[in-house]
Formats: C-alpha cells, sequence, structure tokens
C-alpha cells in the first residue's frame, strides 16, 4: 500500500510540474526545458533510492546563488567558480543506510548507476570520485 501511495504522489507531482510548465512558463527555453526533464528524473531518483532495502534519501542543496558559491570556494568547499546548482540542474542526496548516514561511494553508487541510465546529460559526483551526494545534468 505505501508503494501504491508514492507512486501516485510522484504521478501528480509530474503531472502538475509538467502542466505548470506548460502553462506558465511559455515560452518554453532551453533551460526551463533542461530544469523540468531534471527535476523529473530527481523524482525518478527519490523513488528508486526508497525502493533500496534500507535506504531513505533527505534532499540537500538544490539552487545556489553566486554569493553562496563564492563562500563555498573560499572556504574550499568546492572546487569551482561555478556550479550547476546555480542554474537549478544540480542537486545534493543524503543518503541514510538503517538510519545511519551514509557518506561513502559503496552506498551512493546504486544511486549513481540509475542517476546516469536516465539521461544522456546525466552525471554526479559519484563518476568523479568525490562529492558522492552530487547529482546534475549538463546544459
Amino acid at each position: 500500500m505505501k508503494q501504491v501511495w508514492k507512486k501516485w504522489l510522484i504521478e501528480v507531482a509530474l503531472f502538475i510540474l509538467n502542466k505548470l510548465s506548460e502553462q506558465y512558463m511559455e515560452p518554453k527555453t532551453d533551460t526551463v526545458l533542461k530544469q523540468s526533464i531534471f527535476l523529473q528524473n530527481v523524482a525518478k531518483l527519490i523513488e528508486y533510492g526508497h525502493s533500496l532495502p534500507g535506504y531513505v534519501l533527505t534532499g540537500g542543496e538544490l539552487w545556489r546563488t553566486a554569493d553562496q558559491q563564492a563562500i563555498y570556494l573560499s572556504k574550499g568547499l568546492t572546487k569551482t567558480k561555478f556550479s550547476r546548482h546555480q542554474q537549478r540542474l544540480a542537486i545534493d542526496i543524503n543518503v541514510f543506510v538503517d538510519g545511519v548516514l551514509r557518506m561513502d561511494a559503496k552506498a551512493y553508487e546504486p544511486l549513481a548507476k540509475f542517476w546516469n541510465s536516465l539521461n544522456v546529460d546525466n552525471t554526479c559526483g559519484y563518476s568523479w570520485g568525490w562529492d558522492l551526494n552530487h547529482f546534475e545534468m549538463k546544459p
């Protein structure tokens, strides 16, 4: 019953997202379309993650300002001046397995493989060997 409820919620969210993008985001720019595809992929990733035994996912950062990026860069928390978060094409996702926050490659491996299978433009920190909880889509 729980799975049916989750699936229904995701379907409703995707339907609303599609309708909003059609109704309120005209003209459709490449960026808006890409953001829409990205968010739909995130919904699929979250659903997949919650289907893994013992996994619970929580959200991290989705959107980031240029000022926040500069702060992260100055503190050594990022390696780049520009982030896909600034385009709303990246999200950080926290993984708990059996109630324990995990930041190791083994915990993120199934999510990374699934994410990369959703779209040719998807990539993630797991693929780079660092920033494991980061999932993004190339513009």
